[in-house]
């Protein structure tokens, strides 16, 4: 019965009328109910021994952290990449506020670096994100570096199309519009919980991705705190991810 008040609460909180809904779904791929905080901590190299899949242990190389108030909107996240064996490493936080420009939804939206050690990045960068809804299951979003941006024909840094069934995000696409631009796709396999067990990732400068996650614990809520994660054909996992959820009571 819980399970199933989670999923009609998920069910309620996305099937609405406001495309923004898609950027916090895209933030929480395959974690559903009334979530208040998601901690997602990832692993590689990785040791793992086949007959006691749940005892894997792994080197931490990222660790992101999303808030969402009781709507399910996606309010704050914070990223953190360690990128040598002393743990050095770099990362960001942002805050999202929720507006409308010229009857127009959109997502404003503040990046500081400052957030992390050594807190020597002072920089701050101000973007919006403009949404649009093109009918009940397709979602799109451009997003700008000029909160004034919006109408004026300016070139955005970055677009996503969303794509939702039965209240699941199982495709995006998207293009970075930078020196090197990049397009590409992601799509989204799920279990019956909703957590996600295949992701099919397609980059204009790389091969295609087939990564199959292997759920090994879900919580009392339905969803996945932990999965090892298999790149195309290899049997051995490429990495571990690890989930801290929070709920609202």
């Amino acid at each position: 019965m819980r399970i199933l008040l989670l999923i009609l609460f998920s069910a309620t909180c996305f099937a609405q009328d406001d495309p923004r809904m898609a950027y916090s779904l895209y933030s929480r791929l395959g974690i559903n109910g009334p979530v208040k905080t998601i901690i997602t901590k990832k692993y590689t190299r990785l040791k793992y021994n086949a007959e006691d899949k749940k005892s894997t242990k792994g080197i931490i190389y990222s660790v992101i952290k999303n808030w969402y108030d009781t709507m399910g909107r996606l309010t704050q996240d914070s990223l953190v990449m360690y990128y040598n064996r002393d743990q050095g490493a770099i990362g960001y936080c942002k805050t999202y506020t929720y507006d409308s420009v010229k009857g127009q939804p959109v997502i404003n939206v503040t990046t500081k670096f400052n957030c992390i050690p050594p807190y020597d990045n002072d920089a701050e960068i101000q973007s919006v994100i403009e949404f649009t809804t093109v009918n009940d299951s397709v979602m799109t979003a451009q997003e700008f570096t000029d909160n004034d941006s919006y109408g004026t024909g300016l070139q955005p840094v970055a677009s996503y199309r969303f794509y939702l069934t039965d209240t699941l995000l199982r495709r995006t696409t998207y293009n970075i519009y930078r020196k090197d631009r990049q397009t590409g796709s992601s799509s989204y396999e799920y279990d019956q919980y909703g957590n996600f067990t295949k992701t099919i990732e397609k980059n204009s400068t790389l091969p295609a991705v087939d990564i199959r996650h292997d759920v090994l614990v879900i919580d009392a809520n339905g969803n996945a705190t932990q999965m090892l994660n298999y790149q195309d054909a290899e049997t051995k996992p490429e990495f571990m991810t690890l989930y801290e959820i929070e709920y609202y009571e």
